[in-house]
């Protein structure tokens, strides 16, 4: 599995599998969750478990961690 594979099951397949059809996206009109991490997933998979979350939006609200 790749890590854009891994990084779709974990944000629009969950969304999928909760009955979240607009969740697990970003998209305009759509819900801004997100976490902001120090390191690219994508880049470097391995990184991830070292990574830090550094803000997390929640319903639009900005959480700095």
């Amino acid at each position: 599995m790749t890590a854009t594979e891994a990084l779709a099951l974990f944000t629009t397949g969950a969304a999928a599998v909760a009955g979240l059809p607009d969740a697990g996206r970003l998209h305009v009109g759509g819900p801004a969750d997100l976490a902001l991490l120090d390191v690219d997933p994508l880049g470097d998979p391995d990184a991830l478990a070292e990574g830090r979350v550094r803000a997390t939006v929640a319903r639009g609200e900005v959480y700095e961690h």
